[in-house]
């Protein structure tokens, strides 16, 4: 079943040790027509920080329990990159090791610079 971004937002996003937070935002490439990144508000559990996790970490989208699970642990998510809202691009911000960590993206893990086809969405 084909499906809209919109119905994503707001999904908690379990990791394989339990419950992350929820999704908040995507980044979309606009060039390849695919999310980037998901924009995860992690809620209480790391307070005040907003997490990038690739769709590529999905396992999955139980659309009746309103869930998305991840093959990450929580440890994994807290020490990879965060997003700080008003950064320019849409890479994520900490070591390579933790990108690689929240799954492959389109091309390097290592990419820094903005790619030109990525948007908030």
């Amino acid at each position: 079943m084909l499906r809209s971004i919109n119905d994503l937002r707001g999904l908690t996003i379990r990791a394989t040790d339990g419950e992350i937070g929820s999704v908040d935002q995507f980044f979309f490439d606009d060039e390849r027509w695919s999310i980037r990144y998901l924009v995860v508000n992690t809620g209480t559990w790391l307070i005040n920080e907003t997490v990038l996790l690739s769709p590529q970490s999905i396992r999955s989208v139980n659309w009746e329990s309103r869930q998305v699970e991840v093959n990450l642990t929580r440890q994994q998510v807290q020490q990879g990159a965060t997003y700080s809202f008003g950064m320019v691009g849409c890479e994520p911000m900490g070591s390579p090791t933790s990108a690689e960590q929240r799954g492959p993206t389109h091309g390097s893990a290592h990419t820094r610079g903005r790619s030109a086809g990525c948007r908030m969405a």
